[in-house]
């Protein structure tokens, strides 16, 4: 650590406490540390000697510009995704911090995180992606609120988000459960499972209780609004457009084009 010494009066060291050393060292870095030698270390703090002896404080002139900062940011963005759950496909997993604008993508941006997100569309659409990013998402700002502070990022991560299909919740009563409860749940591929009467209403009830309790739902299916409200009935159709946002993705196949989104 270079550049940053200077004298507040070796006389200090002997009459103030450690404490009123510490409040006072980081009180002259403010004032005099006014240029960034890259010399703090992975904590971005700095060792400086005000009054002759060693004492690290945060450095003053921490950025999202700065040298560490932006390395702050490249780890934080990396535990983003190696904190994003494994339910989630791992093709999708590997991919989402490469992301592509897409209709589906825009939407889960847009979503406001509360009620139904419903993307429908084409097979291929890029609907599940867009589901998974919005995972990602949610995890990076999360972490960037605390992108100064490494060791906060596991407590910023804590909210786990469930990832069904609609054909695991109708075949194993333990599923329901589980997406029932999830504090954040993206329902896979709505209208894959069999168009059974104990299906549907397996279905129902788990929007049902979605809703009731104001937990964030994913829904991603190929069935546009009519057929949503027609294969599973008016309620379950007015709880997911009135309580969220729809978006159509369009019928677009991106696979087609070796695209490993969706």
């Amino acid at each position: 650590m270079q550049g940053h010494t200077n004298g507040l009066g070796a006389g200090l060291t002997e009459t103030l406490s450690l404490f009123d050393r510490v409040m006072k060292a980081r009180e002259w870095a403010a004032e005099n540390v006014v240029e960034c030698l890259d010399d703090c270390d992975e904590g971005a703090r700095l060792a400086i000697s005000p009054f002759g002896e060693r004492i690290v404080v945060p450095c003053p002139l921490l950025s999202r510009e700065c040298s560490r900062g932006r390395r702050f940011l490249a780890q934080g963005r990396a535990f983003a995704i190696a904190s994003i759950p494994v339910e989630i496909p791992k093709r999708f997993r590997d991919t989402v911090g490469f992301a592509r604008d897409t209709v589906a993508l825009t939407g889960a941006r847009l979503w406001n995180g509360r009620g139904f997100l419903y993307l429908y569309g084409g097979t291929g659409a890029g609907k599940s992606f867009a589901a998974a990013w919005r995972v990602y998402h949610d995890l990076q700002l999360q972490i960037e609120k605390d992108w100064s502070t490494p060791r906060k990022w596991p407590e910023s991560v804590k909210l786990r988000a469930g990832w069904y299909s609609a054909f695991s919740v109708c075949l194993e009563r333990q599923n329901l459960y589980a997406a029932e409860a999830a504090p954040m749940l993206i329902l896979d591929d709505l209208g894959c499972e069999a168009q059974s009467p104990s299906n549907k209403s397996i279905i129902n009830e788990l929007v049902a209780v979605r809703y009731n309790e104001m937990r964030p739902t994913i829904i991603t299916s190929n069935l546009n609004l009519q057929e949503l409200e027609h294969i599973y009935g008016v309620r379950l159709y007015e709880r997911v457009i009135q309580n969220g946002r729809t978006i159509d993705c369009g019928g677009y196949n991106m696979r087609l084009e070796g695209d490993s989104e969706e």
